[in-house]
C-alpha cells in the first residue's frame, strides 16, 4: 500500500500546524521523549511514519487495535459494503 499524500511537506511542518491548531503541550512532550513522529499508514498492528516511513507495532489499546489491528480487512469490506446502502441519516428521526 502506497503512503498517501500529506498535507504538509515535513514533519516539523505538521508538528507546527498539530502546535498552533490543537497542542502546543502534545508537540512538546512528545519532542522530550523523543517521539517525533507523524502517524501515517496503518495496517494491522503497526503503524509507518508518515515522512520517514519507520514502523513501529502500535501497543496502544484504543479503536479496537488490540482486537482487530488496523484497518482489518473483514472491518473495511463491511464498511464498503454499508457505503452502498447507507448514509450518515439524521440524528433527529428514527
Amino acid at each position: 500500500m502506497a503512503e498517501p499524500e500529506q498535507p504538509f511537506a515535513s514533519s516539523e511542518e505538521t508538528m507546527a500546524a498539530f502546535a498552533r491548531h490543537l497542542s502546543a503541550g502534545k508537540v512538546e512532550l512528545y519532542r522530550s521523549l523523543g517521539l517525533e513522529l507523524v502517524m501515517g499508514r496503518r495496517e494491522g498492528i503497526r503503524f509507518w511514519d508518515a515522512y520517514s516511513g519507520r514502523s513501529w507495532i502500535n501497543c496502544h489499546c484504543n479503536g479496537g487495535v488490540f482486537n482487530l489491528g488496523h484497518r482489518h480487512p473483514r472491518v473495511v469490506a463491511a464498511l464498503r459494503a454499508a457505503l452502498d446502502e447507507l448514509d450518515v441519516g439524521n440524528h433527529h428521526l428514527i
